[in-house]
């Protein structure tokens, strides 16, 4: 009889492990996951952008999170244009 109940035991354990791997792996695939994991990347990201914009007035962030990439007429991989130097000129000064 013991005996029987291990077999009996150890079967049952056999169908719950087969069914939570089942259950992992639909889970791991579904909507909902990929939903959460998307609130959480935003999340995080707003976070980082937030940090930097506090510790760096200066940066223009786009707090857009509509998943639209933004325009082409402005990229972050573009080096920015140097700013014009002053012209010199050899007029004479008018200060006195």
């Amino acid at each position: 009889m013991a005996k029987e109940m291990e077999e009996l035991k150890r079967s049952r354990a056999e169908e719950v492990a087969a069914a939570r791997v089942e259950a992992i792996e639909s889970f791991r695939g579904s909507e909902e996951l990929r939903s959460y994991i998307m609130d959480q990347m935003v999340a995080m990201q707003l976070g980082w952008e937030e940090k930097v914009a506090m510790f760096n007035l200066s940066v223009e962030i786009n707090f857009d999170t509509s998943g639209e990439p933004p325009s082409s007429s402005h990229t972050t991989d573009a080096a920015p244009e140097p700013e014009p130097e002053p012209a010199t000129t050899d007029a004479p000064s008018t200060e006195s």
